[in-house]
């Protein structure tokens, strides 16, 4: 018997990072052994946080930049297969008020899915990109400055120990000290201190860490350093990387300069980088302070490799799942029911194979991780613990999740009992909304068949059928006669949904 040949797997993968000052495209071809050649990179400076106005809207020509620069990006992953690429979107995109109109626009005019990811989440793949190209020893202090938010990690190998970000990067800064292009002695010290603010919080902790060692990465640190070296700012001639010493004397030849239309003409650095240039050596000025650091290596990779790294690795098989791992330690922490998360879990799987939307693959867990923590408000109050439950997925640190991820599943455990979310169903892009309709009922009808908190019978799961607008559930013979409780939640249930016009529920 011929065996059937396999489809030979593209080896070409890529990475993009859009970040709130510039975005990074790469494009790599596998090697054997894990490696992989790199075949492209791309960089556009769209500057997308100049876009955000006083109502935190994204707008004007940033967003034109940003459009335009994704459109080209697309020409360049004609070769690269969906399930090989992955693009994340940083602060900027986080804290737009119309994050999702932009993400739509964003997603069409590049023709691929976009992951807006969280401070920590952002956090945890830099420091990955970095240590996967750093030959680390001892504990690591690493600090990333992009467009909008500052990273700051502790790690020891490839195993970070602390993240953090601050929401202050080089455009929100120079946008706040520096707004008329002017560079002053007291603008300058005005920046240091609100680093030194925003840092305060966080001292006590990363020194406990003892590191040994800092690293820098971002484009404002590679132009910092180039200037650093071409104006022999450090103490030594010949030394590399980022200083103390030189970045006190680079922000005394910012004040002389005074203007950062003349910084491309008196230090070097690309015009597009000039003018975030000054919030940025701020930031780092600050951050060495604070921190008491000397000096610091300046790292190639971030945000992109870290991102591409991973990719690989998971196409491999040979990653941990962070996402499984940060729901485990959830469940511990909050002192989950696991057994009846799981029971929960198991009829909401039966259930959504009558599902006649089809459940994208970037979401393909977001029933299984929601029925996980489901129970997760109960930690506040029984009171209304579907909102608080909500309110802890949303706003919490959770590595390995996108923010969309994290607003399905806030969405999802708001809904899984009383009145339905209308109105936070709002905040999800258009194009998931039907499937998340769906998803919710499954939900809902999972925790209310599993209120008792026994065990249910195979054989007792019910079917469901979707027929435009209605839904029917289908139930054993005599299977509500003989739970009347369940029946009396039943007939609640098919009011909740009546009242919302979503879907008109019955049963047989």
């Amino acid at each position: 018997m011929q065996e059937e040949l396999k489809e030979e797997k593209s080896p070409y993968f890529a990475a993009l990072d859009l970040g709130s000052n510039s975005f990074h495209l790469i494009v790599v071809k596998a090697s054997e052994g894990g490696g992989f050649v790199e075949l492209d990179k791309l960089k556009s400076m769209v500057r997308l946080g100049e876009g955000i106005g006083a109502d935190k809207r994204l707008g004007g020509v940033a967003v034109v930049r940003a459009l335009d620069a994704l459109s080209e990006m697309k020409e360049r992953l004609k070769n690269v297969p969906t399930e090989q690429f992955r693009a994340v979107g940083t602060n900027t995109m986080r804290i737009a008020a119309n994050g999702a109109e932009f993400l739509s626009a964003a997603e069409a005019a590049l023709g691929r899915e976009i992951e807006i990811i969280g401070g920590i989440e952002e956090a945890r793949l830099i420091y990955r990109g970095i240590s996967s190209t750093q030959n680390f020893k001892g504990r690591n202090l690493v600090i990333d400055i992009g467009g909008g938010s500052t990273e700051i990690i502790i790690g020891e190998g490839q195993k970070p120990l602390l993240l953090r970000s601050i929401k202050m990067g080089c455009a929100n800064m120079t946008s706040s000290f520096f707004s008329k292009g002017k560079i002053t002695k007291n603008s300058i010290k005005e920046a240091v201190n609100f680093v030194g603010q925003n840092v305060e919080p966080y001292i006590k902790i990363i020194r406990e860490y003892k590191w040994q060692n800092a690293i820098t990465s971002s484009g404002t640190a590679k132009s910092v350093e180039k200037v650093l070296a071409s104006k022999l700012f450090n103490p030594d001639k010949n030394q590399t990387g980022i200083t103390k010493v030189g970045l006190q004397k680079l922000l005394d030849e910012l004040e002389s300069i005074g203007i950062y239309e003349k910084l491309p003409e008196k230090l070097g650095i690309d015009e597009a980088r000039a003018f975030g240039f000054c919030g940025g050596v701020c930031i780092l000025y600050g951050l060495f302070e604070q921190l008491g650091i000397k000096q610091a290596e300046v790292s190639q990779a971030a945000l992109r490799e870290g991102v591409l790294f991973e990719l690989m690795e998971k196409e491999s098989g040979i990653t941990n799942d962070e996402a499984e791992i940060t729901v485990a330690a959830m469940q511990q922490r909050f002192d989950i029911d696991i057994k009846q998360a799981e029971n929960v879990e198991n009829l909401a799987n039966y259930l959504a194979l009558f599902m006649t939307e089809k459940t994208p693959k970037r979401f393909a867990r977001l029933l299984k991780f929601s029925c996980a923590l489901h129970e997760i408000g109960l930690a506040v109050s029984r009171s209304k613990q579907q909102n608080h439950g909500s309110y802890l997925i949303e706003n919490s640190d959770m590595p390995g999740f996108s923010q969309q991820m994290q607003k399905m599943m806030s969405v999802l455990i708001k809904g899984q009992r009383k009145k339905l979310p209308q109105k936070q169903f709002k905040d999800i892009q258009p194009q998931y909304r039907a499937f998340l309709w769906q998803s919710l009922l499954v939900l809902r009808l999972s925790v209310l068949l599993n209120r008792a908190r026994v065990d249910i019978n195979k054989s007792d799961y019910p079917k469901l059928k979707f027929d435009a607008n209605t839904v029917t559930v289908k139930f054993r013979k005599n299977y509500l006669q003989d739970n009347p409780l369940t029946l009396a939640d039943f007939n609640e249930e098919m009011k909740y949904w009546a009242d919302s016009g979503i879907f008109n529920l019955k049963y047989e």
